[in-house]
């Protein structure tokens, strides 16, 4: 591997780490700290902020300006970098400058805690949808892989915006696309990681559906295969427990299950 890819690589991995760290910041209502870690094109600032104004609670009369918020992103990337943890800043290409755009417009949609812009989620599904990455004729390895794992996060993303069956149907796209495209050895720990974050996501849409049952068997098998899972052995270990564990949804299910919500 030349250095280019190695150092590609390596962004990759802190973006994967920072989406999860994002998700359980979303989850948390700590919405501050989501649009912190971006660095936001001036021109795009504006456009968000017109579709979502500080002290409006619907969008009934705002469809220009969500038309401009997700259509117009299609041409060019809205998201210019990321800070990581260490306070380096990651240069996004397209696909992950579209990605986090979604994501934060997520997070600008549940801060405001309305039905009428929780609608709008059906947009941004809409959004990723067409903006799934693109495995071009000149890609090297390395970056066709790439494609493919971020292919998976935008499904699972799109399961972040949906509610009930729609959560569990991109899901489980996810983790059917994960295991045809990305089943070899190289990648075991990606499909291990994201197989647990899709029941995850399930396990959830049952409970918020107050089918405890269907969400104990999601929550058990994840607590089953972490005890013996081979995740946080690997060279650079992702936290799975920590990642999967964080999320607070506020709920409690029945000790007897033996569930550990929302920690694992």
């Amino acid at each position: 591997m030349n250095q280019n890819n190695k150092n590609s690589s390596n962004d990759f991995e802190q973006l994967e780490i920072a989406n999860a760290q994002i998700d359980v910041w979303i989850d948390e209502e700590e919405y501050d700290k989501v649009k912190k870690k971006f660095i936001i094109k001036p021109l795009w600032l504006k456009i968000l902020y017109k579709a979502l104004p500080k002290n409006s609670t619907c969008t009934a009369k705002l469809d220009n300006e969500w038309l401009n918020l997700l259509k117009k992103s299609d041409e060019s990337p809205p998201i210019k970098s990321f800070t990581d943890t260490d306070g380096k800043q990651i240069n996004l290409d397209i696909y992950w400058s579209r990605f986090f755009w979604a994501k934060l417009i997520r997070a600008k949609i549940q801060e405001k805690e309305t039905d009428c812009y929780s609608r709008r989620t059906d947009d941004v599904i809409a959004y990723l949808e067409r903006n799934l990455p693109e495995i071009l004729s000149g890609d090297t390895q390395d970056k066709k892989d790439q494609k493919l794992k971020l292919t998976a996060i935008y499904l699972l993303e799109m399961a972040a915006c949906g509610t009930g069956a729609d959560i569990r149907s991109f899901a489980d796209r996810a983790r059917r696309f994960s295991k045809t495209y990305l089943s070899d050895n190289k990648h075991k720990y990606f499909n291990e990681f994201y197989d647990y974050l899709a029941r995850y996501n399930i396990g959830i849409s049952y409970f918020h559906e107050a089918r405890y049952r269907n969400a104990a068997f999601e929550f058990n098998y994840i607590i089953e295969k972490l005890k013996g899972s081979n995740i946080g052995r690997q060279e650079e270990p992702l936290d799975v427990v920590g990642t999967l564990g964080s999320s607070s949804h506020g709920d409690t299910i029945e000790s007897e299950w033996q569930l550990a919500t929302p920690s694992l």
